[in-house]
């Protein structure tokens, strides 16, 4: 009887003894001191992969009976299409999935198509997917303003558009802000040594990879051939977009005081299911909408509240000289063959993105 508490006390001891081993392994084998103890910057951004090289066979992305093979790859700063040595100039594409491109492989991103196109500078991809212009200015002061020389920054380029349509309505995702839950995972994503190795070991399993194919899985695209028009005049309620003025605003702010001798390029990103007749009419042909959905508001309609609001910001910036308006979706860059889910481009389309940028680059 008297055995029982002896190996009660003596597994309490070992189990003791192997968490203050592990804390060890993980205290000092994490990046909690660097990140934590010192006087690092450190701020989580979601959705931020760093260091990896991730494989996926995407061929249910693209409806494909073959392999899609994709190779995508993240330096330790985070970036896709970084050159090493570092010794051009940086261009740096800051923008959603459109930007990030996850499913397009190395070397054939629209971003790696600058890098051929203009092979003066180094075109680095700061895409982060899901992300809007909410969490883009959080990246700048947190992470692109810390990662990169900025007298070597010679631009920053801002693809972006589908993913502000939320902040219309002040809404914000899990991919510009962590909180709860997900701010803890990120946390120990970004620090803890057996949490991210474990992570590494889940996603080469292919579990992750499947949920993020889902998210972007391929739906048989087929545009409406007679869609619907509408007009920014009809519900312009210009007091309601007060916090996205205010958001866009501060994003142009915080990238002239982190990068103030680089040039500001903001691309208004056009999807072909929306055929913009002027900057306040567009032509609506997604299909989701009449057929599935049909109380929600127009991706097409949102997008000309967004850019009309961009250009009425820059017009009145007091920097706007060093910022220039690409409005991208007037013009008829890309057809619906370039794309795979109604929005994200196939290497195709990222070729056209690629030339359209050149030629304001160029200028």
């Amino acid at each position: 009887m008297k055995r029982q508490p002896k190996i009660a006390l003596v597994l309490s001891i070992n189990f003791l003894a192997f968490l203050c081993f592990i804390s060890i392994i993980e205290l000092f084998l994490g990046k909690w001191i660097k990140n934590f103890a010192s006087k690092s910057d450190y701020k989580p951004i979601p959705a931020m992969i760093k260091n990896r090289v991730l494989k996926y066979d995407a061929r249910e992305i693209y409806s494909s009976k073959n392999s899609v093979p994709i190779i995508y790859k993240r330096d330790k700063l985070g970036y896709r299409s970084r050159s090493l040595p570092d010794t051009k100039e940086v261009i740096l594409a800051i923008g959603g999935s459109t930007t990030d491109e996850r499913f397009i492989t190395e070397g054939e991103t629209w971003v790696d198509n600058l890098d051929t196109l203009i092979p003066e500078f180094d075109f680095i991809n700061g895409g982060i997917d899901g992300q809007s212009s909410y969490g883009h200015r959080i990246a700048i002061k947190e992470w692109h303003s810390l990662a990169l020389e900025k007298e070597n920054t010679n631009s920053i380029i801002f693809y972006i558009g589908i993913n502000d349509r939320k902040l219309l309505r002040n809404q914000l995702t899990k991919y510009d802000i962590a909180q709860g839950y997900e701010y803890i995972k990120i946390i120990l994503k970004d620090n803890s040594f057996f949490y991210s190795n474990a992570l590494k070991v889940f996603n080469g399993l292919g579990s992750k990879k499947g949920a993020i194919l889902r998210r972007h899985m391929a739906r048989e695209i087929e545009f409406l051939k007679k869609g619907k028009i509408y007009d920014s005049h009809e519900r312009l309620n210009r007091s309601s977009f007060i916090s996205y003025k205010k958001t866009f605003s501060n994003l142009l702010s915080e990238t002239i005081n982190n990068f103030p001798n680089s040039r500001i390029f903001v691309v208004q990103q056009q999807i072909p299911g929306c055929k913009f007749l002027n900057n306040h009419r567009v032509y609506d042909r997604h299909p989701l909408i009449y057929e599935k959905h049909p109380d929600m508001k127009s991706i097409c309609l949102d997008l000309l509240y967004v850019y009309n609001i961009q250009e009425e910001i820059i017009n009145s910036f007091d920097f706007k000289e060093s910022i220039t308006l690409i409005p991208m979706y007037l013009q008829p860059v890309l057809d619906d063959d370039d794309v795979y889910d109604y929005i994200h481009t196939n290497r195709d389309g990222s070729l056209k993105i690629a030339k359209f940028i050149q030629s304001f680059l160029r200028r």
